[in-house]
């Protein structure tokens, strides 16, 4: 969108597009679950497979790229200069903000499944 007339207003219409869709398709999910009851034991089967299927992708999604990284990393080719990292290439300190980043995102795992657990054995009353 760089040097496109009106760009920034695309995205900006593009993104409420996006918005108004996702919320017009959960507010229909949240009512054909909760109102209606049109989720029978076939559309929650249905649902499942739906989401198992897409955590099997994200999972191939991923093993794709550690694939590609290691085989960068373990045989790097010619073109790169026979090593890795790469002549020119500065590496990232792992024990700076990525260790930080993964700090983050364990304590967040943790407090989700905290409330999770919470939840659903009722502890949350009691508060």
């Amino acid at each position: 969108m760089h040097k496109v007339n009106f760009g920034g207003w695309f995205f900006i219409f593009g993104l409420i597009c996006l918005i108004l869709c996702a919320f017009g398709w959960l507010s229909d999910i949240v009512d054909e679950a909760t109102f209606s009851g049109y989720h029978t034991k076939a559309v929650r089967a249905g649902l499942r497979l739906g989401f198992i299927l897409f955590i099997i992708s994200e999972f191939m999604l991923f093993f794709g790229f550690f694939w590609a990284f290691f085989h960068a990393a373990i045989c790097p080719s010619i073109e790169v200069g026979s090593q890795f990292p790469p002549v020119g290439i500065q590496t990232i300190d792992p024990l700076g903000f990525p260790l930080f980043n993964t700090f983050v995102l364990i304590i967040s795992g943790f407090s989700v499944t905290w409330a999770h657990r919470a939840v659903s054995l009722g502890w949350l009353k009691m508060l």
